[in-house]
């Protein structure tokens, strides 16, 4: 039979090990909040989420922004149909700028190249985020193209 001292260390011990394991964790998320993102560049961004008022493209808001990559995003040659999404991650800097625009998902054929030489072609700044002190901030958003590609 086994000692209950035994089994109450043990199942301490395990304990501790899995509060451990949760510590790093966190940590580890706390240090790599935005992924792909160095840790200096993240100081002061948020997430859009935290904020009371988003960022806000100037030309017509959101559907706005979606007009101005429908009107410039080019498809390449595709000779097949098929529907493909982009996933690209952006920064809205404090003065409505863009910048860290980064590819999360890419379908291929080119459209996330493309996506991202749209984004990077853009003239129009937004209205940056608010957080709850009322500061204007750097926020970051993820953002999802769809593709219909049809010959």
């Amino acid at each position: 039979m086994i000692n209950k001292k035994i089994v109450k260390s043990f199942a301490a011990l395990v304990l501790m090990l899995l509060m451990g394991i949760q510590t790093i964790a966190q940590e580890k998320n706390n240090i790599e909040k935005f992924e792909g993102m160095p840790h200096d560049e993240q100081e002061g961004v948020y997430n859009a989420s935290e904020l009371i008022k988003s960022a806000e493209y100037t030309d017509g808001g959101l559907k706005g922004f979606y007009n101005y990559v429908n009107k410039h995003f080019k498809i390449p040659k595709i000779k097949k149909n098929m529907t493909a999404r982009i996933y690209i991650s952006y920064i809205i800097e404090k003065d409505g700028s863009m910048s860290n625009i980064k590819i999360l998902r890419d379908p291929g054929y080119g459209l996330g190249d493309e996506a991202m030489r749209v984004l990077k072609n853009m003239n129009k700044k937004w209205i940056p985020g608010i957080n709850a002190e009322g500061e204007t901030v750097r926020s970051n958003y993820t953002l999802p193209i769809t593709i219909n590609i049809t010959n």
